[in-house]
């Protein structure tokens, strides 16, 4: 039962992203070939999401925390991070500054410690998610990318 309490917010989490993954897909049968491949995509990706912390929460076993740094702090550097990586999107690129803000996302947000594999697996889906929303705002959806 201990285990249980200390997952219930990722339970929610997921529950939350696969609900707004499918109310984004619901609607689009009804929408436009072009209107409907942002809520498609962002819908799937929602669902696919919430899908894998359900299934993460549910196999592994709860995480010993390493982190010292308070909440608000996190919320903070992740804020400003995000804000940075907008100031400088026109300077240097999205494909620049999406590799670098990136791994700062995942070390500020990251609460336990990783192994050499993990971080391996970490920057190969940062480059499939930056090459991946790269191709997709550049080439599917035709959208100037700085």
């Amino acid at each position: 039962m201990s285990g249980l309490r200390t997952r219930w917010r990722p339970l929610v989490a997921s529950g939350l992203a696969i609900g707004i993954g499918v109310a984004a897909i619901l609607p689009t049968p009804q929408m436009s070939e072009l209107g409907r491949v942002f809520p498609m995509t962002s819908g799937i990706i929602a669902v696919a999401a919430g899908a894998g912390v359900l299934l993460q929460t549910l196999l592994r076993t709860p995480p010993v925390s390493i982190s010292d740094t308070p909440e608000l702090w996190r919320a903070g550097l992740l804020a400003t991070t995000l804000l940075l990586w907008a100031l400088v999107l026109e300077l240097f690129g999205f494909v620049v500054t999406s590799a670098v803000a990136l791994p700062c996302i995942a070390i500020i947000a990251r609460r336990e410690a990783m192994s050499a594999m993990t971080i391996v697996w970490h920057a190969v889906a940062g480059v499939v998610l930056v090459g991946g929303f790269s191709v997709l705002l550049s080439e599917v959806l035709n959208v100037r990318l700085p």
